[in-house]
């Protein structure tokens, strides 16, 4: 696992989660939507310390992918509901967005240092060209990623290719506990370079 390059400051923070159909696997409370719900969450938690002004962005995806919220504080990311579960997993339109919304929040609050967290639990449906073009241009504006591969399911390595590709961190957690303790210590990371 790659140490995060950015040193001091406050974070856009932006997320990219996927909610494909796959994330409806186990019994509620414990599918694996229900899991990213409380490792959100828990992020959230951690990395809101005292005096720090950390943004939050968030980006749901399957087959497509919608931006939620744009540059939300802290407090009202965690009052914010993730919504339902879709259909497919495509990488391309998240990262699009991702990009989107890492130049627009570059322009409204210049300080931000922007970083992604980019979980999914599945396999891309739209490798090669859609997927490595966004990946690229999304590499030129970020000093910092995270990239969470969560589950057994086939997608892992094409996810820790994607995470190399761009200089990111890439980790592989098999469980909700192992996912929580991820977005924790990402937070935490977070926290002590404030």
């Amino acid at each position: 696992e790659k140490r995060s390059q950015v040193v001091g400051g406050n974070y856009h923070i932006v997320f990219c989660l996927d909610r494909s159909g796959s994330m409806g696997v186990g019994q509620t409370p414990n599918t694996r939507w229900d899991h990213l719900k409380r490792s959100f969450s828990s992020f959230l938690n951690t990395v809101d310390t005292p005096g720090s002004s950390h943004f939050v962005s968030i980006i749901v995806f399957d087959n497509e992918a919608k931006v939620q919220k744009t540059l939300i504080s802290v407090a009202e990311a965690k009052r914010h509901n993730l919504g339902n579960l879709g259909g497919a997993t495509n990488f391309a339109p998240p990262l699009i967005n991702a990009l989107n919304v890492i130049i627009s929040g570059r322009q409204r609050n210049p300080s931000l240092q922007p970083l992604v967290v980019f979980m999914s639990d599945g396999d891309n449906h739209d490798r090669g060209a859609p997927t490595d073009t966004a990946l690229n241009n999304l590499k030129a504006e970020l000093n910092d990623s995270h990239f969470i591969f969560f589950g057994t399911d086939t997608g892992k390595d094409y996810l820790q290719d994607m995470s190399q590709k761009i200089g990111g961190n890439f980790h592989a957690t098999v469980d909700g506990i192992a996912l929580e303790q991820t977005f924790t210590s990402i937070a935490q990371g977070i926290s002590q370079n404030c």
